[in-house]
């Protein structure tokens, strides 16, 4: 069998092949470094939408008890209001954005959204706590799905967090095998 290339290369031949490949190894690790800068970028992006959205959640439910406690509609307007503005902010998401590990979890948070305000509609059509039949489940389940959308929220914040996190030990470890590469 033959080789394509002589066995035997002068130091010259042999220092641009080492060359080459460093120059080609640094190359890679640098699209790989760069891809993963480009990931950080979109996850920080979410990031911030996550912590919109829980600030928001966390206003639907303070105007929800609000209403609950002294049955005042500008309260109940200022939930239907925030219930609104937490939808545009979930959709704010871009569609090259949906399809990350998040998508999931905001289809889940659109989801429970809309169920929190068919609860409320519910709530607000059977009255006042005082109206609401012994027992209270309409008003627990309300209560629960408020926490559900809670909870979603801080979910979403901690799983970008993460992933970021995640991104940012793979790039230290690119950056130091470039070195080691360069070395």
């Amino acid at each position: 069998m033959r080789w394509p290339f002589p066995l035997y290369l002068n130091i010259r031949q042999k220092v641009l092949v080492a060359l080459t490949l460093c120059i080609l190894a640094i190359g890679s690790i640098g699209m790989m470094s760069l891809h993963n800068l480009q990931a950080i970028e979109v996850k920080h992006h979410i990031l911030e939408v996550a912590d919109d959205l829980g600030n928001v959640i966390l206003e639907i439910r303070r105007y929800e008890k609000n209403y609950l406690l002294y049955g005042s509609p500008e309260d109940l307007k200022e939930t239907y209001k925030y219930i609104e503005q937490a939808r545009e902010v979930l959709n704010s998401i871009s569609d090259e954005e949906s399809n990350l590990r998040a998508a999931p979890l905001m289809g889940r948070l659109r989801t429970e959204l809309g169920t929190y305000q068919e609860l409320l509609d519910q709530l607000t059509v059977a009255g006042s706590q005082e109206k609401l039949p012994p027992g209270g489940g309409l008003l627990e389940q309300t209560r629960e799905s408020g926490k559900t959308l809670v909870n979603l929220s801080q979910e979403l914040r901690a799983l970008e967090h993460h992933r970021i996190l995640y991104l940012l030990n793979t790039l230290k470890a690119q950056l130091l095998s470039s070195l080691a590469i360069i070395l």
